[in-house]
């Protein structure tokens, strides 16, 4: 064991017994010394070093610092005052009065001294493990020269008892220096092993209750191991990537560390992902002393051990801590298939099928024998998830030949008794159901059915087909009446039927989307009081209008009227949803899966009353025969798009028999016209390369979308655009606002490490206003039921509780009124926790169709769709008005602004009119805005949009937003804009016209007495303690960080600043105003609302 001891006092002294023989050798030394040496003096030498100290010597104020010992071999103390020891001249240490008494050590430590009081010797500079010369010298000269060769960590460079030096396997600071050593360090290596033994691994957890996977090491030799001293790796190439965390492991115990990805007790700091199927477990040395290797294709949930001649054998049930199973299986790989034991129903919406014992009617699955013999279901599993297929595992029981068995997919986890549960629940979002046998190799994998209708299952019929059951048969034959789609209600009295659907129109072409509804009863029939929605949370979501549908007659629906009393179209996903039909009672009269649609064709009801797609929709009049059956299966990329290492060669593949593959690389949307793929493509330059899969006598396949980069690899998320060329140059021509031109493209997004987290189709649209003229572009992508999807879901923003978006926005960071190209994202970043609705946004790096784009902000669109998630509103109620004034002589046709500004213009200190105008003008929302605006020195106010509700749950307020000229002075005073009736702009400039902005809104509020006195302090609380300058300056020094490496590739593209030197004065001016700001403001706020020195001392009482 290592001698760890921490030395304190003046002196530091150690005393020790040294033989004669020692002391006789170390005459000579001191006479002549050998080639690492020079001449020392008498009696003090460097005796011991450590370059790479991990666990030789452990502080409880300095931690681990690298170390060098000194050794007195003379008869009398030396004292060291003005003695010196150097790495180089300008790595010196000078001793202070401290000495060492004969015979004893001092300890030198090389690190930077603490800001506490010590009485350690600390030199201030670190020891290189690379190697490194050191001298040691007196007030009179050097005394001794020492080169210290390059060093493993725990490895000494010491003193011999023969007068040499040599590496120590075991460092002694503060003793003796014994043990093992060697002249050559590799002389130790085989020193340095241990009965290490990797007994059991489980890469990946299995449920999200424990998801972290662990190895299991055991102590297989004959004396206690320090776990520490060894490292352990998942990437070959770098066997030392993580210390295993401290633990003295005794003989024959076990050891379990999880990989968590997080440094701490038992775990270590990386995960294992499905690519990477080795571990090491390796010395200082680098040397790999166990390895253990499994098949790639493992599933998780499933661990991995030894077994006879060394060979993986795989455990169905992992024993983490304990010895390992004796039931193993030899093969972890599963291919698609159905054994002797097979699922045969499933119900997943249960209202009156089987109960359990505890009275609840949970979603259940049913699983058949077929064989002629009974069969134990040990090492069979039930999953939601193919690529997790031993989420639960059956206990040993038998099922008898021709018997079936129902288990409750309830997430009760219950083994025991006669009623089994599955741990994992059910609850509408699944799109799988997978049994697995590890034993026989094989795993039944049913797609579950997007189209969920109460008590109908879904089951394997006595003929072998699967079909949908109104009456389901839990333990029982499926011998009831199937159909191939979910039959219409029919235990409801004719009426309105939801009969067609068309969802293929592109976003604003003049064609919206439909709904037919069709009347089966023999009386006409008013709309007045039904709805349509595509949700079930809000089946009001779209009223008719008061229109009549006569008897047998159909009706068309392609538009509603918000509560805004705006026309809105009906948006429905060519993905596929579900439609509901209401009545004033929210009574569901029908329901509606419409499946996956495309361009041309329409979902809808047969004679027959099954659900089928027609080649030719027949708006307003009976459907046809002419119809197609299902959609062809998403084509497969062989390589993930992304940053590539080198060129690679692209297969595609389609699980649809007899369809054909189409792609282009263009970033064009493919077609039957499209290249025609019929073998492997090679890509070796940036590219983007979408497929779709096409079948006679079938829909299309949605796209498959991937972009491969070959350029130097970026620090930030990759985004990759991709949009026909065309489509682009139209879109990037719009002049203004009012032209709101949108075209289909693809979005792709990659983490900073390369992978991707999530892709989506989306409409492009530019955004800005003077900007939308110059390149980059500002683009907003709007997601949409009618290219696909209506919404994504992805953490884009750490720490966000919003994570599900429709509609995002790719800001060009910086007009050429901002050369820093980070205040737009920094001025929204730095005022979270502020009751304002500021956009979260980070900076990424831009592709189109594969061409380099640049740095850009990607960040929350501020639309009615941002404020209904950000205040869980309905954003049909959202109303956004746009200018610089509104008065009853500008014509504008929203009257509750227009009022809102004359009732601003009345007496505020009324407590009636301030209680009416707060009611419909959000007081602290309007504060902390001004707060901001003001402390951020907001100028420019010509630019202002305000929102609110149309019942008034979001009451108005100024949306946050435009600050590429904010804070160009630290010392501008901000108050006399906003707090004046009506502020009147400089001339005529090139970013803004000349003229008057209407500031009635903001001086309403610091007109009522009671209110600044809020706003004054509740100025002085945000200054101190939401917008300290600490804050201020680290997050800007942490978003500078971020896209410094970026700044010289995205100037080279665009310019604007010219060069890095122009970007660098233009932060450090930003920087220099924020440093500066908080001191000018707080001035300001006393001279503008007279305050006196004893009432700022009390608001600001560290200034």
């Amino acid at each position: 064991m290592l001698n760890r001891l921490c030395y304190h006092g003046v002196a530091m002294r150690f005393v020790k017994i040294a033989v004669s023989v020692l002391l006789s050798i170390l005459s000579a030394f001191l006479i002549g010394c050998t080639a690492s040496t020079s001449a020392v003096s008498e009696g003090l030498i460097i005796s011991e070093v450590v370059t790479s100290n991990s666990n030789s010597l452990v502080d409880d104020v300095l931690g681990r610092p690298d170390w060098i010992e000194l050794f007195n071999n003379s008869k009398e103390a030396i004292n060291l005052k003005d003695y010196s020891i150097a790495e180089s001249n300008s790595k010196k240490y000078v001793f202070p009065d401290v000495a060492v008494d004969a015979g004893g050590y001092l300890l030198v430590y090389c690190c930077s001294a603490p800001s506490a009081p010590t009485d350690k010797l600390c030199t201030g500079f670190k020891l290189s493990k690379s190697g490194v010369k050191l001298v040691l010298s007196s007030p009179h000269g050097a005394i001794q020269q020492l080169q210290v060769p390059a060093l493993k960590p725990d490895i000494s460079y010491g003193l011999t008892s023969d007068a040499s030096f040599a590496f120590f396997a075991e460092p002694t600071p503060g003793a003796a220096n014994t043990g093992k050593y060697a002249a050559e360090i590799s002389g130790l290596e085989s020193d340095i092993s241990a009965g290490l033994v990797i007994n059991e691994i489980l890469p990946r957890g299995a449920s999200s209750a424990d998801p972290y996977g662990w190895v299991e090491i055991l102590n297989g030799g004959q004396s206690a191991v320090e776990l520490s001293d060894y490292y352990i790796s998942e990437d070959p190439s770098d066997p030392v990537k993580a210390r295993l965390p401290e633990k003295n492991l005794e003989p024959g115990a076990f050891a379990v560390v999880r990989f968590t990805g997080q440094k701490g007790p038992d775990q270590v700091p990386f995960k294992i992902s499905k690519a990477e199927n080795m571990l090491t477990i390796a010395n200082n040395f680098g040397t790999v002393i166990d390895k253990l290797t499994w098949d790639p294709e493992l599933y998780s949930g499933i661990s991995v051990g030894r077994g006879d001649a060394g060979k993986p054998v795989y455990y169905l049930e992992p024993t983490p801590g304990a010895p390992n199973s004796p039931n193993t299986v030899p093969s972890a790989v599963l291919s698609e298939g159905t054994g002797d034991v097979r699922i045969n129903e499933i119900l997943l919406k249960n209202t009156y099928s089987a109960v359990d014992s505890d009275g609840d009617r949970s979603p259940w699955v049913e699983l058949y024998n077929s064989s002629s013999k009974t069969v134990s279901l040990s090492g069979l599993a039930l999953s939601d998830d193919k690529n997790v297929p031993m989420k639960w595992m059956f206990p040993d029981i038998q099922i008898d030949p021709g018997s079936y068995l129902v288990v409750f997919l309830s997430g009760k986890n219950r083994t025991a008794g006669a009623e089994l549960h599955t741990g994992f629940k059910v609850g509408g979002t699944e799109t799988e159901l997978c049994l697995a046998d590890l034993r026989s190799g094989k795993m039944q994998v049913i797609k579950l059915p997007s189209d969920r209708r109460d008590n109908i299952s879904y089951g394997l019929s006595t003929d072998g087909q699967w079909l949908f059951f109104p009456q389901p048969t839990p333990s029982a034959a499926n011998d009831t009446k199937g159909f191939a789609t979910v039959p219409v209600n029919s235990d409801a009295s004719p009426g309105l039927r939801i009969n067609e659907v068309v969802s293929t129109h592109a976003v604003r072409s003049g064609s919206p989307d439909w709904v037919e509804l069709h009347n089966e009863s023999s009386d006409a029939i008013s709309l007045s009081g039904y709805y349509l929605s595509d949700t079930k949370k809000n089946l009001k979501k779209w009223p008719l209008n008061n229109i009549s549908v006569k008897a047998g007659g159909y009706a068309v629906i392609d538009s509603y009227k918000t509560e805004a009393g705006e026309k809105a179209e009906l948006q429905i996903s060519v993905s596929g949803e579900t439609l509901y039909l209401s009545d004033s009672d929210a009574k569901i009269i029908d329901e509606y899966y419409t499946g996956a649609l495309r361009p041309g064709f329409s979902s809808g009801l047969n004679a027959q009353g099954e659900k089928t797609v027609f080649r030719t929709p027949t708006k307003g009049s009976a459907n046809g025969t002419d119809t197609v059956q299902g959609c062809c299966s998403e084509p497969v990329f062989s390589v993930p798009g992304g940053r590539q290492k080198g060129p690679v060669t692209l297969t595609m593949s389609t699980l649809t028999p007899g369809a054909s593959i189409y792609y282009t690389t263009d970033g064009s949307v493919p077609t039957a016209n499209s290249t025609k793929y019929t073998g492997p493509i090679s890509v070796s330059s940036n590219k983007t390369i979408k497929a779709i899969a096409r079948a006679p006598g079938k829909l299309d396949s949605s796209q498959m979308v991937a972009t491969y980069l070959f350029d130097a690899p970026h620090t930030l998320p990759v985004v990759c655009l991709s949009i026909d060329n065309g489509d682009l140059r139209y879109v990037s021509a719009s002049a203004n606002r009012k032209d709101r031109r949108e075209r289909p493209g693809y979005v792709e997004y990659y983490e900073a490490d390369g992978k991707l987290g999530v892709r989506f189709p989306a409409g492009f649209r530019i955004a800005g206003a003077g900007t939308r003229l110059y390149n980059p572009r500002t683009f907003n992508l709007n997601l949409r039921g009618a290219y696909g999807q209506s919404s994504v879901s992805y953490p884009f923003f750490e720490g966000y509780e919003i994570t599900t978006f429709k509609s995002l926005q790719l800001r060009h960071p910086g007009t050429g009124q901002d050369l820093t190209k980070i205040k737009d994202a920094y001025f929204h970043n730095i005022v979270n926790g502020m009751n304002i609705d500021n956009t979260q946004t980070r900076f990424v790096v831009v592709y189109i169709n594969g061409s380099y784009w640049g740095l850009y902000e990607f960040k929350e669109n501020q639309n009615a769709d941002y404020l209904a998630s950000k205040h869980g509103i309905d954003a049909d109620k959202v109303v956004i008005v746009r200018g610089n004034k509104y008065d009853t002589k500008t014509g504008r046709t929203d009257k509750d602004i227009v009022n809102l500004y004359e009732l601003a213009q009345k007496n505020m200190n009324d407590p009636d009119v301030f209680a009416k105008y707060t009611k419909l003008a959000d007081s602290d929302y309007f504060m902390d805005y001004l707060i901001a605006e003001t402390f951020f020195d907001c100028y420019d106010t010509y630019n202002q949009k305000y929102a609110h509700t149309t019942d008034n749950t979001l009451k108005w307020r100024p949306l946050y937003y435009d600050f590429d000229l904010v804070l160009s002075s630290y010392s501008r005073n901000s108050f006399g804009i906003f707090f004046r009736d009506v502020y009147l702009r400089h001339a005529e400039t090139s970013v803004a016209p000349a003229g008057e902005t209407y500031m009635y809104l903001y001086n309403a509020f610091i007109k009522n007495d009671e209110w600044e006195k809020k706003f004054i302090e509740r100025y002085a609380y945000v200054l101190n303690n939401i917008l300290t300058t600490d804050k201020l300056l680290s997050v800007f020094d942490g978003m500078v960080e971020s896209v410094k490496g970026e700044m010289p590739r995205t100037l080279a593209k665009w310019g604007g600043p010219s060069s890095m030197s122009v970007w660098n004065s233009k932060v450090k001016a930003l920087m220099n105003n924020l440093q500066n700001r908080r001191k000018y403001v707080v001035k300001q706020l006393q001279n503008y609302f007279d305050l006196s020195d004893s009432r700022m001392k009390e608001l600001f009482p560290n200034g």
